[in-house]
């Protein structure tokens, strides 16, 4: 309400539903405090809980009219978009579409209820959708203000709690310090052995880049590991070398420029370290398969799969996902999740949520699907 102090009156579009009902309770809240407001509704329609905050708008006098085509909305600094709700699916068409451009080319600042109309509160996809510059969510937030082209459509997210219970399934989302507790303190007599080897494989002579800047990130030493690793082909060690900070490098055989496979190698890798993460910058050696293949059977720690581990593990039998005595976490973005799990983009996109934790749950992995907001799910929990 304080926002509006001296300036010209706002408008608050009205679709049919209980949105345009919460676009109705704000008139009524900026009239019982002096500041005056417009309404415009799309239409005659309304839900039941609408219909009783209209009439008391009516009775309030407050000023009220009908959004017709050629309705222009550039002579207003704000405007509330109360059209449609998280509960939305489809396309919006016909008056709603022409409200919802005319909003976005209005010039004034936008602020949705709920979620800006047209965009999904599954999904977070809409075309065309409100460009809000706030999103004041009710409740609490939905996949739909975070994922897929929410971040562009939704501006500041401000969640307001009115006491609506959660459902007993539901998505947590990851905040500052959730996942201290994991780290734990630190022993002041103790070693790097004690906190264990992690070993980064991946590189070849065409990819070189990407095992360089895996090992850079040094987010496994920040994460509170003893030492990182950094496993490439023999041809590119000198490459990586000098970018080394505070990896230990582990040459593997190699052969024209890719890794190769040899069992007593990877036995001496394997027995030195606690997790591993495998596929940045691989390539697509012709022995990819084998020492996937032999990981997975022999390798009884957590092992991350990337980048051309994901390709390499697409083009294998799913079977060596029940059969690995690995902790097994993948981390594709769309294309490679598509390939996984043999669906189709629109599918993911569509629901990505229950696409992601349908995987996890039929393979027994931990997924992280990439994106705008990335999801990590188990098929049980979901963050």
């Amino acid at each position: 309400l304080r926002a509006w102090a001296g300036r010209r009156q706002p408008a608050i579009l009205c679709g049919s539903g209980n949105n345009a009902g919460d676009g109705y309770a704000l008139a009524l809240l900026l009239h019982e405090a002096g500041k005056s407001c417009r309404l415009l509704r799309l239409g005659d329609k309304f839900s039941e809980d609408g219909r009783y905050y209209y009439d008391r708008c009516l009775s309030a006098g407050i000023p009220d009219g009908l959004y017709t085509e050629g309705t222009e909305l550039r002579g207003y600094d704000q405007i509330v978009d109360c059209i449609f709700g998280t509960g939305f699916r489809g396309v919006a068409g016909g008056l709603a579409a022409k409200a919802i451009e005319a909003m976005n080319r209005s010039g004034a600042k936008v602020i949705a209820a709920d979620i800006p109309s047209g965009l999904s509160g599954l999904s977070g996809l809409g075309d065309p959708c409100v460009r809000a510059d706030m999103t004041v969510s009710i409740g609490f937030p939905q996949p739909g203000h975070y994922l897929n082209a929410a971040k562009d459509a939704v501006g500041t997210l401000v969640n307001v709690d009115i006491g609506i219970p959660a459902p007993e399934s539901c998505l947590r989302l990851a905040e500052d310090g959730d996942f201290r507790e994991l780290l734990g303190p630190r022993k002041n007599y103790a070693n790097k052995g004690d906190y264990g080897y992690v070993a980064l494989v991946g590189g070849c002579r065409s990819y070189s880049g990407a095992a360089k800047l895996s090992s850079l990130s040094m987010a496994a030493l920040r994460a509170g590991c003893g030492v990182s690793m950094l496993a490439v082909p023999r041809c590119i060690a000198e490459a990586v070398t000098p970018y080394l900070l505070e990896s230990t490098l582990s040459p593997l055989p190699d052969r024209d420029g890719f890794m190769a496979f040899d069992p007593k190698a990877l036995d001496g890798l394997l027995g030195r370290v606690r997790a591993l993460a495998l596929g940045m910058g691989w390539g697509m050696g012709p022995d990819n398969a084998s020492i996937l293949d032999y990981i997975l059977r022999h390798f009884e720690g957590s092992v991350v799969l990337d980048a051309d581990g994901l390709n390499t593990l697409a083009a294998m039998d799913r079977g060596i996902l029940q059969e690995t005595k690995a902790k097994l976490i993948l981390t594709p973005h769309l294309k490679e999740f598509t390939r996984l799990s043999c669906l189709t983009k629109e599918e993911v996109l569509a629901d990505p949520v229950a696409a992601a934790e349908g995987f996890a749950r039929e393979t027994g992995t931990i997924l992280l699907l990439k994106g705008p907001a990335t999801i990590v799910t188990d098929g049980k929990e979901t963050w």
